[in-house]
């Protein structure tokens, strides 16, 4: 026995994340050009506010809670990675750029910024992180350590 279980309502929300990705987001990923910011993908997960349910409270009027919701976000990146690493590398950017301010912002910060994180809108403030920051250069750049790491105990 699993001291550990899904809901039902959990496992609803993964597989809806599973078919949305599959069908709608994994064609415009596959559409992309390589090294440029996928724009009708990012719109798209926007418009089907697949951030939304990780802030709660910010976008019905309810008091806003200062807890991302953790469980939720596993879910959402590992459906989205099963069908399209490129819609889960840019949700994962998404959120290390908002989570610092939905801990420590202050309140009317949270309240303008979070709103257009959550539906990935062109424009905010956060949407640098996606364009500068591109996660194969990453890699490429810790290859590329680690070779010169190898290379200089190989010649000692």
């Amino acid at each position: 026995m699993t001291a550990f279980a899904l809901t039902g309502e959990q496992q609803d929300f993964a597989e809806r994340v599973r078919q949305i990705a599959a069908d709608q987001l994994r064609p415009l990923a596959e559409a992309g050009t390589p090294g440029r910011v996928n724009r009708p993908l990012i719109k798209a997960m926007g418009d089907l506010g697949l951030l939304a349910r990780l802030f709660p409270g910010l976008g019905d009027g309810s008091p806003l809670s200062r807890e991302a919701a953790a469980l939720d976000l596993c879910l959402l990146r590992e459906a989205l990675a099963r069908q399209s690493t490129e819609a889960e590398t840019a949700l994962a950017l998404q959120g290390l750029g908002s989570y610092p301010v939905l801990q420590s912002g202050q309140e009317e910060v949270v309240r303008r910024w979070l709103p257009a994180v959550a539906a990935l809108r062109r424009g905010h403030l956060l949407e640098h992180l996606y364009r500068e920051v591109r996660a194969p250069r990453i890699y490429e750049g810790a290859s590329e350590v680690q070779r010169t790491i190898i290379a200089r105990e190989l010649y000692r």
